[in-house]
């Protein structure tokens, strides 16, 4: 696997891990039809694949973005990479009887926890919450957070 899918991967699979978050479908943008994949967790029925699914909430973690850092050392790129996680919601759903019930402002909250300050690996520069806000569209409210972590990327 790539280091960029590896991060998504790394970093929504920190999230399944929260308590808090376990029964939020987190949903990386690799898998595909990522419309398709939201829609489903935000739908009656949800997308975690089981019976007692709950809906109406889905992360997603955005393919990561990054800037190369000033220093280097040969065939290895150093980046400062950032990862946008985004909340979205189906307030009708969410909150009604089939929802998952919790409001976005405090899962946006456990994903901060969840991520700042993380060390992703020993010695490792701790990830950090750069910004946060809320988007509103047609479909609804989305919350999202952007994190910065540091990486070495060997090009060998």
């Amino acid at each position: 696997m790539n280091p960029y899918s590896q991060l998504q991967e790394d970093v929504a699979a920190r999230l399944r891990a929260s308590s808090y978050l376990a029964n939020v479908p987190v949903i990386t943008e690799q898998i595909g039809d990522i419309d398709a994949a939201v829609e489903q967790a935000l739908a009656v029925g949800g997308a975690l694949g089981n019976a007692d699914s709950k809906a109406g909430l889905s992360i997603t973690v955005i393919t990561p973005s990054g800037t190369r850092l000033p220093e280097q050392r040969g065939s290895i790129l150093l980046l400062d990479v950032t990862v946008r996680v985004t909340i979205y919601e189906n307030g009708v759903v969410n909150r009604g009887e089939s929802g998952i019930g919790k409001p976005p402002l405090e899962v946006l909250f456990a994903v901060q926890a969840a991520l700042h300050g993380w060390r992703m690996s020993p010695g490792a520069v701790a990830v950090q919450c750069l910004a946060f806000d809320s988007t509103t569209e047609p479909e609804g409210t989305s919350y999202f957070a952007d994190f910065s972590c540091h990486r070495a990327i060997n090009l060998t």
